[in-house]
């Protein structure tokens, strides 16, 4: 990747993106270090002479294309690293707990009140629910040949804690 100004830009005509069907712009670029090639954008005015640009470019059977960017430009999920929203993972958690409070009541039949308030106590029980039985549940994921990072325990580890459960729950284990 290089890094140079822009010495020029020619417009040279527009086409369909085959991609969304919007109109892109085609230009012929000249860097102040030399290099020319063609480079596409969606708005006539993207690059001006003068602008700082790193670069990249390519050649294919069309010509030399040029890929630009403006220097430290980071792409929206390039490097993005968004903070949880709290709020929002709550709102979310809570939406879920609602609608599934409903579906599970059903249409309202009789007093508003008290089927809201039905409702709102099935939401906090279907969230307590939840809540303990992600503290109960372990997590096991079988090894995965592709994937091995994937794993938390082994097969074999996972076998032994079978025959062990297994052991606990034979008809031998029965305290009569």
């Amino acid at each position: 990747m290089g890094q140079s100004k822009i010495k020029s830009v020619q417009a040279n005509g527009t086409y369909q993106s085959k991609f969304d069907g919007s109109t892109m712009y085609a230009f012929e670029v000249e860097l102040e270090d030399g290099i020319l090639g063609d480079v596409s954008a969606k708005t006539e005015d993207r690059w001006k002479a003068g602008d700082e640009v790193e670069y990249t470019l390519t050649t294919s059977p069309y010509g030399k294309k040029l890929k630009l960017t403006k220097p430290d430009f980071k792409p929206f999920n390039s490097n993005f690293s968004r903070k949880p929203d709290l709020d929002t993972q709550k709102r979310i958690e809570n939406s879920w707990a609602l609608q599934t409070a409903i579906k599970m009541l059903g249409v309202l039949e009789g007093d508003r009140g008290v089927y809201l308030s039905e409702v709102n106590t099935t939401a906090l029980m279907l969230l307590k629910m939840r809540d303990k039985l992600s503290e109960e549940v372990q997590e096991v994921v079988l090894d995965d040949s592709e994937r091995p990072s994937a794993s938390k325990w082994t097969e074999t580890e996972i076998d032994a804690m079978d025959l062990e459960a297994e052991k606990a729950h034979s008809p031998n284990s029965l305290p009569f």
